[in-house]
């Protein structure tokens, strides 16, 4: 598997995670082939360094997943993106720990707009989940050194429980 391959995969399981602890059910969509037209009106941008790779991680929402999600009325749809895409991030640097990565990552950067979708090199499409009647999209921006090669480590234990620590 190459590291981007691994990099998806790793998204993909943080993603189903992340919204099953806040009890939505998520299921992952099948990748778009094109990314016009997708419905995210609101995202969070977060970039992420190490000394192997850099990156960023984007999490957009159409208006019935983020309502699926959020926790109160008082969240503010612009609030609750970015914590979820910082909670997503911190999921994903906890899972690269097993492989001896480790990445240092920045605050979010909310935006909100019409049909928002990014243009990347390569592989632009976005991981797709279904929560209930709405869309989350996740693209996964990573420049890796030549010759990175991940290998998990048996029995490699994650840095924390999500949810159980701070890291930055």
């Amino acid at each position: 598997m190459t590291p981007h391959e691994t990099f998806a995969a790793l998204l993909s399981e943080c993603g189903r995670a992340l919204f099953e602890a806040y009890g939505v059910s998520s299921t992952e969509a099948s990748r778009p082939a094109r990314v016009e037209g997708l419905d995210a009106r609101v995202a969070a941008i977060i970039g992420f360094t190490g000394d192997s790779l850099r990156g960023s991680l984007m999490l957009g929402m159409n208006p019935e997943a983020l309502e699926a999600s959020r926790q109160t009325e008082r969240d503010r749809p612009q609030d609750w993106i970015a914590e979820l895409t910082n909670q997503l991030v911190g999921r994903f640097k906890n899972r690269l720990a097993a492989y001896d990565v480790d990445i240092v990552i920045t605050t979010p950067l909310v935006i909100r707009g019409e049909r928002l979708s990014p243009v990347m090199d390569g592989d632009a499409a976005p991981l797709v989940w279904t929560l209930g009647e709405g869309r989350a999209y996740g693209w996964l921006d990573v420049e890796v050194q030549p010759g990175l090669e991940l290998v998990e480590r048996p029995g490699a234990a994650a840095v924390a429980a999500e949810g159980e620590a701070l890291l930055f």
